[in-house]
């Protein structure tokens, strides 16, 4: 039974890839454009209709309330990454609506009246619905199969989102909320049929935590450049929201919402292969003249400068959406991790950069020449991150560099044409050539014959990290990067590799 699990997953994987090549049906294009675009019309509405009730008792209420979302996608990535077992649609399904009720109801009978304790439960609720209604959408997305298509469905829906905000008059509080709850349900139902799915098949498969250790190639290092740009744009998108508030309520303009129309209107007609890329360069310029017009902008149009960092924070997250799902199309395993903790890194940048917005416009009524100086500084550090650390990075080659679950473990074990001792003595020749110890001989053969990470830690009662020690290391003296090339090189007899190439023998 513990290996029709990764069967089952590669079997998903082919059919995924297979569709890929079909073309995107209008209707799902539709779907996916209005679940994102109503995610940004509920997240106006709780900022016009919601915080900006709490601007002078409880002025905190929005950053507790981004940084209680960043927890619960925290919490998604590790339910994802160590035991997706917990990710059962069902249980999605209840947590979504339960949560989505609960915080509605509360704020419902509690914000009018000013009850802060009561408000604050109904963000930990809100934060659970979001992160829940994060992982549908995420899932909607991978219908559409293509990082091209993806890249050009999110800037449209955020654009449309942006576009009808400033045309929408703001509703009275109450009517905000519920308006709001509405928008979440129809979010949660038509992302449904295909979350369903996506999230069932997740559910039966292996922990990655396992998988990593025999195919470390399928998925991203936990620290990696996409979290470490989410954490850094976060700042920045932060920084727009609290510029220029008016009663807590964030600054918006019809420009952000023509700059990213303008951007999907680019981006779908590219050729380019570097799509993403390219994304990400138009982020940083946006985030850039932000900084550097903010000080003229802010005398002559202030809306103006909250426009380039929201359409550039906005930019930043349409291409968090692309690089999730598509690193999902490839191993659908590593979607929810990658998402989940990318947004968690998003929201403590946007909790950080917004106070740091509010310290920014106050200080332009109190002292102007420091307050530039904060800016310039600021700027220098944001360009000079970017030149030092990610100069080189590419989130195309970050997402080409993952790889699909290559193999399938019942295929290797039953359909093994040499018997068990040609296949311990190859296995005792690659051990003997390559130095390996007798511990990581008797995993080489566990592995050659499709036995993953879990079986072989039961099977000898030690820890996870002992296993993936183990692992590590036979794959570093083999020069070996996943266990499908382990298992091509055991039968293929190609064992005689020279010892005198072979690593000095290591005992662990």
């Amino acid at each position: 039974m513990a290996v029709l699990k990764p069967q089952i997953l590669k079997q998903n994987q082919e059919n995924q890839l297979s569709q890929a090549q079909q073309p995107i049906q209008p209707a799902i294009f539709a779907v996916a454009l209005g679940v994102l675009a109503l995610d940004v019309v509920g997240t106006w509405l709780l900022n016009g209709c919601i915080f900006s009730r709490f601007a002078l008792v409880a002025p905190w209420l929005r950053e507790a309330s981004t940084l209680a979302s960043g927890l619960a996608m925290l919490v998604a990535a590790l339910l994802a990454w160590r035991a997706p077992r917990w990710l059962k649609p069902d249980g999605v399904l209840l947590v979504c609506l339960g949560s989505l009720v609960s915080s509605t109801l509360i704020l419902f009978l509690a914000a009018p009246t000013g009850e802060i304790v009561f408000c604050a439960i109904a963000m930990l609720f809100n934060a659970l619905a979001r992160a829940a209604c994060n992982l549908l959408i995420a899932c909607e997305l991978c219908a559409l199969k293509k990082p091209a298509s993806i890249m050009t469905v999110c800037l449209c829906g955020t654009a449309l989102g942006n576009i009808c905000c400033e045309f929408l008059p703001l509703p009275p509080m109450g009517a905000g909320i519920l308006i709001r709850g509405l928008c979440m349900v129809v979010i949660v139902i038509a992302c449904w049929r295909q979350a369903r799915i996506l999230l069932e098949s997740i559910a039966q498969s292996e922990a990655p935590t396992l998988l990593n250790m025999t195919e470390p190639q399928a998925f991203l290092k936990p620290l990696n450049g996409v979290l470490t740009c989410s954490l850094f744009f976060g700042l920045a998108f932060g920084f727009s929201l609290a510029l220029n508030q008016s009663d807590r309520v964030p600054a918006t303009t019809i420009l952000t919402g023509i700059i990213l129309a303008i951007a999907a209107i680019g981006f779908a007609f590219s050729t380019r292969a570097q799509r993403e890329d390219d994304l990400f360069s138009l982020a940083i310029l946006l985030v850039i003249a932000g900084l550097a017009f903010l000080p003229w902008l802010q005398n002559t149009s202030p809306t103006a400068s909250n426009a380039l960092f929201s359409a550039g924070g906005e930019c930043f997250r349409a291409l968090i959406w692309t690089t999730a799902v598509a690193i999902g199309l490839r191993n659908q395993l590593a979607l929810i991790p990658v998402l989940s903790a990318s947004r968690a890194a998003h929201a403590i940048g946007v909790a950080l950069g917004a106070m740091s917005g509010h310290a920014v416009g106050a200080g332009f009524a109190i002292s102007p020449q420091e307050t530039l100086g904060f800016i310039g500084a600021a700027l220098f550090i944001f360009v000079a991150f970017l030149w030092i650390g990610f100069r080189s990075f590419s989130f195309s080659d970050t997402i080409n560099g993952v790889h699909s679950l290559s193999h399938s473990p019942a295929q290797q074990v039953d359909g093994q044409s040499a018997s068990d001792d040609a296949l311990a003595q190859r296995c005792a020749t690659i051990a003997t050539a390559h130095g390996l110890t007798k511990r990581e001989t008797e995993i080489l053969a566990m592995m050659a014959q499709g036995r993953n990470a879990r079986f072989i830690k039961d099977h000898y009662v030690v820890s996870v990290n002992t296993v993936k020690s183990h692992i590590k290391h036979v794959y570093l003296k083999l020069d070996i990067h996943s266990q499908q090339e382990l298992i091509d090189l055991v039968r293929s007899g190609e064992s005689s590799t020279s010892s005198s190439h072979a690593p000095s023998s290591r005992s662990i």
